[in-house]
């Protein structure tokens, strides 16, 4: 926590934007970066998912969006609070890149590196093709996960205390 009481925090969208629905993370990150969040970090990040850790070192709280593989219907937002819950192995959030999301929150997990308040957003998707267009679904998601993205903040800066895994 910082001296002033307020939580450092970081949200960060995961995602390729040049694979149609692998793009939704980036897109809610864009979407918010522009909002009031109450001092709350705005990052976009793709590639290899270990840096993760080391882009949340100093956090008390961290909210995660990415997509996910199909499990139910495109567009489908799954929200999982890492404090009380782990991430579901049926919701694929694995990645093309040596190490995924939920490889970087197993690991620091392990090595006691995880922020203690940690929101994942996984948001169901249908089509991951290079140069594709997001789908509809996916894309009418966007401004209902950064909805709820800015409720988790201010819930979190509301109650000012702090929450340990």
């Amino acid at each position: 926590m910082t001296s002033k009481g307020n939580r450092d925090t970081l949200v960060i969208g995961l995602g390729n934007s040049d694979c149609a629905d692998d793009g939704v993370g980036p897109l809610v990150a864009s979407r918010l970066a522009g909002g009031c969040l109450g001092g709350a970090r705005v990052i976009a990040r793709s590639g290899d998912m270990l840096a993760l850790i080391e882009d949340w070192a100093d956090c008390d709280a961290v909210v995660l969006i990415d997509a996910a593989a199909l499990v139910s219907r495109p567009g489908a937002i799954h929200r999982i609070d890492l404090v009380s819950d782990e991430l579901p192995r049926d919701l694929s959030l694995s990645s093309t890149h040596a190490f995924s999301m939920a490889d970087a929150i197993g690991l620091a997990r392990t090595l006691h590196m995880l922020p203690p308040w940690v929101i994942v957003y996984a948001i169901e998707g249908a089509c991951f093709e290079p140069g594709a267009a997001m789908t509809a679904e996916v894309a009418a998601a966007v401004a209902e996960v950064a909805g709820l993205v800015m409720d988790d903040l201010q819930s979190l800066q509301a109650t000012g205390t702090q929450v340990h895994a």
